[in-house]
């Protein structure tokens, strides 16, 4: 919830499978810390008004980005906090990501902040290009996990590093 600690359950119907990962959690002793405990159960306490805001905030970004000329193509399904924009070719991914200064370009989400991923060289490296193109994963395209900040200042963030990725004309 604020970027501090990794947790998960597993859920399974089969019984027998239940008891061997029971046995095994046992076995090796898999279990969060007191202080990834405490951090754990003070994320959940907060956790339906961070999804608000971001979903909120992805909502607000979809719907400006829809105007942009720097923006060709805003991915939205409109449910979440996540969203993925293909960049005009005039632009530059890289001058957008060094260009930021709220928005943080890093590879995770679900967080506090706002994070800017670039799949092609991060999330998705490894995939072989063939299976890329099939994806849609090119040098245009990034991934925003959307945070709580003030919406006004995520737009302005955005706005303005894409004014300086600029690197042509638009097409």
């Amino acid at each position: 919830g604020h970027n501090d600690v990794l947790a998960g359950v597993v859920t399974v119907k089969d019984e027998s499978l239940a008891q061997q990962l029971f046995d095994f959690h046992n076995m090796t002793g898999a279990t969060l810390s007191p202080i990834d405990s405490y951090l754990l159960l003070r994320g959940l306490k907060t956790l339906h008004l961070r999804i608000e805001r971001a979903q909120s905030n992805a909502r607000k970004l979809a719907k400006k980005c829809q105007s942009l000329q720097a923006i060709d193509e805003v991915l939205y399904s409109g449910q979440t906090g996540m969203l993925s924009l293909r960049l005009n070719k005039a632009y530059s991914v890289a001058k957008l990501l060094e260009n930021l200064d709220i928005c943080i370009f890093a590879e995770s989400l679900g967080g506090t902040e706002t994070l800017v991923t670039f799949p092609y060289t991060q999330t998705h490296v490894d995939m072989p290009d063939a299976e890329k193109d099939k994806r849609g994963i090119d040098e245009y395209l990034i991934r925003l996990s959307l945070g709580v900040e003030n919406y006004e200042d995520i737009e302005r963030d955005i706005i303005q590093a894409l004014d300086k990725a600029q690197i042509g004309e638009i097409v």
